[in-house]
């Protein structure tokens, strides 16, 4: 097969059915995923270096270590699974009043099959939050092609603990599989790939926009689906509040030119392995190296880095505890730019 990387083209339906681009995307993602014929924004991606790594970690049987290292590796497995649950208020300018007080849960990274058990933290740390949507930004498991058991038993356990009026919306992340789509959307979940979808609420509205992971499957179709949604660059010319859903921030200036007012991502996990001081040892971002974490601001558009719930290749994290997130949106009266901050101080802090 001569296949050409359409970078820029994007896939267009014969007759603008959804359904149609849905089909192509998933031939395409599914050729990228056989062929390793990956990219980023700023063109081909590689993945040799993280293939050794994970060769060599793979040498030492973290399962059947001698005793002394036993312990330390059960210690800090425990440890790594013990997440926080952090909580933030984002102050919107434009975001309608209807929405004054909405509340997401934000779960990024949790790599399942890395870190087993994990779901009985999630559970435990939203047990008795109350929000009116999840948001899954992508990376349910470590091995791209790990079964689906590995994902779905974890997540029907924490959707089964929980309950969101509008439901769950997820995007997918680097290390997930186009196969994730159909698993995900049986327990229930809208997977946007490419896609928008309305959340309404007494005559109000968000639109809500998914991407497919912009670090490793960046084509021309991400482009479309960021200017599928009406809006002038301000989003002000119809009213319409905008939230994107994505792997990674490394996409927020084209956001923030669509006229998206809040971006939501993970990706990073923080670094996962840090100094005594937090400051992360490497970021896994080729732009937008300095929103790696928590809130930002991008000319106006604010933003959300989730450090994540889970590991990868390891499962351990120094000095950068993981995190699952409840954000609540707070209409501004300040129409210059919007703010973040700690909702509370979190009964769990991040280190």
């Amino acid at each position: 097969m001569n296949f050409q990387y359409p970078i820029e083209a994007a896939l267009e339906p014969a007759d603008g059915e959804a359904a149609d681009l849905r089909a192509a995307w998933r031939e395409l993602r599914a050729h990228m995923e056989d062929s390793g014929s990956l990219h980023s924004f700023n063109g081909p991606k590689s993945t040799s270096k993280l293939h050794v790594f994970r060769r060599f970690v793979s040498m030492f049987n973290l399962d059947n270590l001698p005793s002394p290292l036993s312990r330390l590796h059960d210690y800090l497995v425990a440890r790594t699974r013990d997440i926080a649950l952090v909580e933030h208020r984002i102050s919107l300018p434009r975001l309608p009043p209807q929405f004054d007080g909405y509340r997401l849960v934000h779960l990024s990274d949790p790599h399942f099959d890395s870190l087993p058990g994990l779901e009985d933290s999630i559970c435990e740390r939203l047990s008795g939050v109350n929000a009116d949507a999840m948001v899954i930004t992508g990376d349910l498991v470590d091995r791209f092609f790990a079964p689906a058991e590995c994902y779905a038993g974890p997540l029907k356990k924490i959707l089964g603990s929980t309950r969101f009026r509008d439901g769950v919306f997820a995007v997918l992340g680097n290390h997930d599989s186009w196969k994730c789509v159909e698993v995900l959307e049986s327990l229930g979940i809208r997977v946007l790939v490419n896609e928008s979808a309305a959340i309404t609420r007494d005559g109000g509205s968000i639109t809500v926009t998914g991407i497919d992971d912009p670090s490793y499957f960046y084509t021309g179709e991400i482009l479309r689906a960021l200017r599928h949604s009406s809006g002038d660059s301000t989003g002000s010319s119809t009213g319409e509040f905008k939230v994107l859903l994505a792997h990674s921030p490394d996409l927020a200036d084209l956001a923030r030119d669509q006229g998206y007012g809040l971006y939501l991502a993970g990706h990073t996990h923080g670094g996962q392995i840090c100094l005594p001081n937090g400051k992360a040892l490497h970021v896994s971002l080729e732009r937008f190296r300095d929103f790696g974490e928590g809130p930002w601001n991008h000319d106006g558009m604010a933003g959300f880095t989730n450090i994540g719930a889970g590991t990868s290749i390891l499962p351990y994290r120094l000095f950068k505890r993981g995190e699952v997130v409840t954000l609540t949106l707070r209409r501004s009266q300040d129409p210059s730019s919007p703010v973040s901050s700690p909702e509370s101080s979190p009964e769990h802090p991040r280190e």
